[in-house]
C-alpha cells in the first residue's frame, strides 16, 4: 500500500538494500519493510551451487575425447559480486530484471572448460587419460 512493502529473504540469499545509490541494509537472510518507489533490491545466492557439464576437447594427437563432471561452487563475497554481475530484483521483489543470475553458472563451466584445454590439449591420447582430473580441480 502506497509503496510500503515487506521481504523476507531465505538464510541462502544475501540482501543487499540500495537508496540513493548507497548500501542501507545487508546481510544474509533479512526481513524488512521498504519504501518501494526509493530503494533497489539486489538479491545473491549464497548456496552451494552444483553445475554439470560436458564438452569435447582434442589432444595434441588430434583425437577427440569427452570431457564430463560436475563443478560445485559457492559466492562467498557477494557484495563484490553483486557488482560484477546485475542481481537486482524486479519490482514484486520475486525475479531478477537480468539473466546474470542463470548466466553465472555458464561461466564457471567456460573457465573449466580453458583450464582443462590448457592442460589436455600438449598430451597424447594415451597420458590425457591418466589422472589428470585432479591437476583441473586444485586450479579452479
Amino acid at each position: 500500500m502506497f509503496g510500503l512493502r515487506f521481504i523476507k529473504m531465505q538464510p541462502t540469499s544475501y540482501l543487499l538494500q540500495y537508496k540513493k545509490g548507497r548500501i542501507v541494509r545487508e546481510g544474509a537472510g533479512l526481513s524488512f519493510f521498504y519504501y518501494a518507489p526509493t530503494s533497489s533490491l539486489v538479491a545473491v545466492p549464497i548456496a552451494s551451487t552444483d553445475a554439470p557439464f560436458i564438452f569435447n576437447e582434442v589432444t595434441s594427437d588430434f583425437q577427440e575425447i569427452t570431457i564430463q563432471g560436475q563443478a560445485n561452487y559457492r559466492i562467498t563475497d557477494p557484495k563484490r559480486v553483486s557488482q560484477l554481475l546485475n542481481f537486482t530484483l524486479d519490482a514484486s521483489a520475486r525475479t531478477y530484471i537480468s539473466d546474470d543470475p542463470q548466466r553465472l553458472s555458464a561461466r564457471v563451466i567456460n573457465v573449466i572448460k580453458v583450464l582443462t584445454r590448457k592442460d589436455i590439449y600438449p598430451r597424447v591420447t594415451k597420458s590425457a587419460w591418466a589422472g589428470r582430473a585432479n591437476s583441473t580441480r586444485r586450479a579452479v
